[in-house]
């Protein structure tokens, strides 16, 4: 299927986890849930003043998080398309959301150099973290519930404790800004991607580099564990995906 609505730029997509649905944000400030199967737009999300940069499903499929430029957070209804609450607090752009493993928190990245971690019950923000020295690209939290990581434009990763905010390593390594971040399905690994050209692979809690994979030839954009945790998927401004 070829899925047509959105009236400018696609930023961002997601399945959820039955597969039966998706979900894309635009430029065009709104985001939409579609049947996989018939190709029909189930729900349009309108609420966002500016662009949806980030989404992401709950591992139950019953709530999507948006995150906008507009400097909000969005939690959406998948059967109704009705917003269930909206989070504000960030003085940038929202550039990174994601779900912890039982659907209650969620974590944000932001353009203002910080991450939050919200309570999806109240709306409140549980806790900040990040010195406000550079923009955060990417967020990530591990399946386990023990900690959370930014990645940012200063090519610094940080590793928290997810319990109360706690900074637990940095991670150095990358010379330029980290595009994206990832957590092994084990937890106790981190991946990194970067403007350098390179992935490299973390001890999360130590944060020791354990391996550095090279091999593209421009900037890395996206990378992500596979199921098992061991292999990687890593695709570049090179114009190749490389598998690890």
């Amino acid at each position: 299927h070829t899925y047509s609505g959105h009236e400018t730029e696609i930023t961002c997509l997601d399945f959820d986890q039955t597969g039966k649905s998706a979900a894309t944000g635009s430029m065009d400030c709104t985001a939409r849930i579609w049947d996989v199967e018939s190709g029909q737009s189930i729900h349009t999300l309108i609420g966002h003043r500016d662009e949806v940069v980030t989404l992401g499903h709950d591992r139950h499929s019953n709530h999507l998080i948006t995150g906008s430029f507009d400097c909000s957070i969005k939690l959406w209804d998948c059967r109704s398309g009705k917003i269930v609450r909206t989070m504000k607090g960030h003085k940038g752009g929202i550039s990174s959301t994601k779900f912890n493993f039982l659907g209650t928190q969620v974590v944000t990245g932001s353009l203002d150099g910080t991450a939050k971690v919200w309570d999806l019950a109240s709306g409140k923000c549980i806790f900040t973290v990040g010195t406000k020295n550079d923009e955060v690209f990417s967020v990530d939290c591990n399946l386990v519930g023990t900690m959370i990581a930014t990645g940012s434009a200063n090519g610094l990763c940080h590793v928290y404790d997810q319990r109360n905010g706690e900074d637990m390593a940095t991670l150095t390594g990358h010379r330029g800004e980290i595009s994206r971040i990832c957590f092994n399905p084990q937890g106790n690994k981190l991946l990194t991607a970067g403007s350098d050209s390179n992935c490299r692979i973390w001890d999360a809690a130590t944060g020791r580099c354990e391996q550095l994979l090279e091999g593209h030839r421009d900037e890395v954009f996206s990378a992500t564990f596979n199921y098992n945790g061991d292999m990687i998927l890593s695709g570049s401004k090179d114009n190749t995906a490389r598998i690890w």
